[in-house]
């Protein structure tokens, strides 16, 4: 079992990755407009974890915008 210990040295900085993925242009949304094709920098986005973490307002809007009750 010498792999696991050697693996799961290798991957500790990743453990708290999960839920992260990179964008190579801004899709547009908010106050953001999109960018006109596919280039520009990357930007990290991941997921929300718990209550609270998103921007005051976006679940509201996204829930008006779908018409969610």
């Amino acid at each position: 079992m010498q792999l696991d210990v050697a693996e799961k040295e290798a991957l500790k900085g990743k453990i708290n990755s999960y839920g992260k993925t990179w964008h190579t242009w801004m899709m547009g949304m908010r106050d953001h407009q999109p960018d006109p094709l596919p280039y520009g920098p990357p930007r990290l986005q991941w997921s929300f974890n718990r209550d609270g973490e998103d921007m005051p307002g976006m679940v509201a809007e996204r829930d008006k915008r779908m018409s969610f009750d």
